[in-house]
């Protein structure tokens, strides 16, 4: 925050960026609801495909090994500060990405609108759908942000009503809603009579 305030040549300090312009695809503005809304769909689906591939691939493998015993996992041979940077770089990409879009459908930004409290909601959301499944953040989002809407009347006990969410999550659901596989596909394997899909941790307490 204090560089983005002091940088000015770059973020415009505490007048922001503004007179951003809209996304544009091909050559073709996309200045109405409909298509921005569409590009967001877009973006979101590819960024889910991109994460989904590389939680199936050995580098998902390893950031599931360094995220649940990290001394295992060097011990094991892994280069976990190589593949920590991996991560922080690609969600540092999915980040930009998000960002951007943002900033070009409101058209200005500036380093306010990032407080702590939208900080606050983004671990909100993550602990609320899962950190198992990428699927489990949009879940989260989507139950997360229709609360905002909900409490836009009483917007000073947002904060509270956060933190009561949050305790309520890490002690009766620290999972999340949203684990691996998914419960649409489990609710399905039931009705069949079929054993529920395993979830990330019972996978590697079996392997």
């Amino acid at each position: 925050m204090s560089v983005a305030l002091v940088w000015t040549p770059l973020t415009g300090g505490g007048s922001g960026i503004a007179a951003i312009p809209l996304p544009s695809v091909l050559g073709v503005e996309l200045g109405t609801g409909p298509l921005l809304y569409a590009l967001g769909l877009v973006l979101l689906l590819l960024a889910l495909a991109l994460v989904h591939r590389l939680l199936g691939s050995h580098v998902g493998r390893a950031w599931r090994a360094v995220r649940d015993d990290e001394v295992a996992a060097r011990a094991a041979g892994l280069a976990t500060p190589q593949y920590k940077s991996l991560a922080f770089g690609v969600g540092g990409f999915i980040a930009g990405i998000g960002g951007a879009y943002w900033s070009a459908q409101y058209g200005y930004i500036d380093p306010q609108i990032f407080s702590p409290n939208l900080s606050f909601q983004f671990v909100i959301i993550a602990v609320l759908g899962s950190m198992l499944s990428p699927f489990g953040a949009v879940v989260g989002a989507v139950i997360m942000v229709g609360g905002l809407e909900v409490l836009r009347a009483a917007a000073e006990t947002r904060l509270i009503v956060y933190g009561v969410v949050l305790l309520l999550l890490i002690r009766f659901r620290p999972q999340g809603l949203w684990t691996r596989g998914g419960p649409p596909l489990r609710w399905a394997r039931a009705r069949r009579g079929a054993a529920p899909a395993p979830t990330d941790d019972a996978e590697e307490t079996v392997a």
